[in-house]
């Protein structure tokens, strides 16, 4: 899957429970009904340094797999959670 669109946010470093590098974006993506999208996007490993001096509004296409996950919400309802799982990330 291929998204394009400005960081909504700061880019996010963490390290993942097994000490994986990992940075999180989140993508406004513009659509065609003139409404926006918010994606989120995981980027790992090797390429988290590569993402780090993005900053908000900054154009960005990324391509990547689509990973769906349930999580259960404080008030204790289960949600399904999409994500892309970055192969690619790059400045327009």
């Amino acid at each position: 899957m291929t998204v394009a669109g400005r960081l909504a946010t700061e880019v996010m470093r963490k390290t993942t429970p097994k000490g994986q590098d990992l940075a999180i974006l989140k993508l406004a993506v513009p659509l065609e009904n003139h409404t926006t999208r918010y994606e989120t996007i995981l980027v790992f490993g090797a390429r988290v340094p590569g993402v780090l001096d993005f900053q908000t509004g900054d154009p960005v296409e990324c391509v990547g797999y689509v990973h769906e996950r349930q999580v259960t919400g404080q008030d204790g309802k289960t949600r399904t959670k999409r994500e892309l799982y970055a192969t690619l990330v790059r400045a327009r």
